[in-house]
Order: C-alpha cells, then sequence, then structure tokens
C-alpha cells in the first residue's frame, strides 16, 4: 500500500520538511537538490527524493557542516528529477486535503462513526475522487498516520542521540501534532482489532517502529556513552510510549495541562528500573 503524497507543492514541501520556501529554493539554485517536475512554467512538483535530501542537508548543518561542504558531498549524487508515474496526473493536493479532513472527521468522531460521506464533504471532493485515492477508511486512516509521521521524523530529526534528547523528548507531547498522531494510532489499531483483520498490521508496526526509532537511538547512546539503562532498547522504548500514552489519557480525564510533566515523571520511573547496577 502506498500512503503519503507522492508530488508536493513547494508550500507543501516546506511544510513537511520545516524549512522556509525560500531556503528550499536557494538549495534548488546552489544545486542541491535534483530538479523538480515541472508541470507548467511556473508549477513544479517535488517527490519524497526531494524530501529526504532535504532532511539529509538539515542532519548535516546541524553537524556542523558548511553549505559548501555538504555542496561537496552530494556532488554527482543528483537524483533525476521527477516523474508522474504510470504519466498519471499528479494529485497531491487533492490527496492532501482527504487525509487532512480525514484526521479532523476521525479525531472528532472516532473510526466507526467517521463516514466517507463526511470526509468527502470537508474536503471539498466527491467520493470518485476518494475511491481514487483509497480503498476505503482503513486505508484513509493508514495514510493519516503517516502524514503525520513524516512530521513526526522531522520534529525529533534534531541533535545527536543521547540521555538529554530522550528527556526532552516529553516536551513533544505538547504539540496537538504528537497527540493527534497517538490518537489515530490508537483509532487503528481498535479497529484492527474489532475487525478482526490484519490488512494494515504492516502498517500498524511501521508506524510502532517511527515511534520509537528516535527513543531507542537515544536509549543506545545513553547505554554507550554513560552505561545507563541495561537492556533491550526496543522494550524499554515500548514502555516509554505506553507510559506516554497513559499520561495522555489522564491528562485528559483530569483536565491536567502540565503534559509534558507528566509523562517525564513516568518515564523517569520506568528507566529507574533499567539503570545498570
Amino acid at each position: 500500500m502506498t500512503t503519503g503524497v507522492r508530488h508536493l507543492k513547494m508550500a507543501e514541501l516546506s511544510s513537511s520538511s520545516g524549512l522556509p520556501a525560500s531556503t528550499i529554493r536557494h538549495y534548488l539554485r546552489l544545486g542541491l537538490l535534483p530538479e523538480p517536475l515541472r508541470t507548467a512554467p511556473t508549477m513544479a512538483y517535488y517527490g519524497p527524493e526531494h524530501r529526504e535530501r532535504l532532511m539529509h542537508i538539515r542532519r548535516r548543518l546541524e553537524a556542523g557542516a558548511t553549505l559548501q561542504e555538504v555542496r561537496r558531498e552530494l556532488a554527482g549524487q543528483t537524483s533525476p528529477p521527477a516523474r508522474a508515474e504510470d504519466d498519471q496526473p499528479v494529485h497531491s493536493s487533492q490527496r492532501a486535503r482527504l487525509i487532512e479532513a480525514g484526521s479532523a472527521v476521525f479525531l472528532r468522531a472516532g473510526f466507526e462513526a467517521a463516514s466517507i460521506e463526511d470526509v468527502v464533504a470537508r474536503a471539498g471532493v466527491g467520493k470518485g475522487a476518494f475511491y481514487r485515492h483509497f480503498t476505503g477508511k482503513r486505508d484513509l486512516l493508514a495514510a493519516c498516520i503517516a502524514s503525520e509521521l513524516d512530521w513526526y521524523d522531522v520534529a525529533t530529526s534534531g541533535g545527536e542521540p543521547s540521555l538529554e534528547r530522550l528527556m526532552s523528548h516529553p516536551d513533544l507531547f505538547e504539540h496537538r501534532r504528537l497527540r493527534a498522531l497517538i490518537s489515530l494510532f490508537a483509532l487503528l489499531r481498535q479497529a484492527e482489532a474489532s475487525g478482526g483483520t490484519t490488512d494494515h498490521d504492516e502498517a500498524l508496526q511501521e508506524a510502532r517502529a517511527r515511534l520509537r526509532a528516535p527513543l531507542e537511538a537515544d536509549l543506545r547512546a545513553a547505554q554507550e556513552t554513560a552505561g545507563a539503562f541495561a537492556g533491550d532498547e526496543r522494550l524499554q522504548a515500548e514502555m516509554l510510549l505506553a507510559a506516554a500514552e497513559y499520561a495522555l489519557v489522564y491528562a485528559a480525564r483530569s483536565g491536567s495541562g502540565q503534559i509534558s510533566d507528566l509523562i517525564r515523571r513516568g518515564w523517569k520511573i520506568v528507566l529507574a528500573g533499567h539503570i545498570r547496577a
């Protein structure tokens, strides 16, 4: 199953990468990015390779490299221009509207009560357009999760893995997009359990792996540099995510506005049992 948007407009690439359009255009002029797919003199579309390259440039710059050094490193590695697959028209904007509308409807109504009619009405498209992009509600929900995971990947990409970065991670849960991602993931997990199917088991596993990835990297770094948190970092990361999910439920029911503090306290309790003797 294909999740996420195949091609992006400049504004969408800017939002996805977290970089201003002016910066992206500057990188294009420097030859740091492959040429986009141009469908008109003033219309260009960007593929996954552009976002991946932007993330690479961002990581290198954060590590202390200069643009000139990055340019030399990338010399001769420029990918071919983005192409529309199978000569199909680029459809990122319509799909993106459906994903945005789907997220809003799922978060408001839940999976079972959400209807395709509600989604297409909110997105301003017809049912035919919906079925050109998705096979049904579960497919759309998986795409909504993939879209939020793209944001999460960017949000957690800063800095080197470390214990300090790990303990700053709870601050991200103050952001509505991460809370939405956790809620959408729970909806897909419930939909799979109630439906008795494993149609999106791979999507669930991939989503969970991407949620764990920065936590696992930080835990691994803490083990290597400080000799702390002995054990399986995957299991530890799962326990941290479970503690964060519990804290979010507690905060919602109690009306607490100190989400990051609640999660950080929970994480300290979890990690206390994994400190290397």
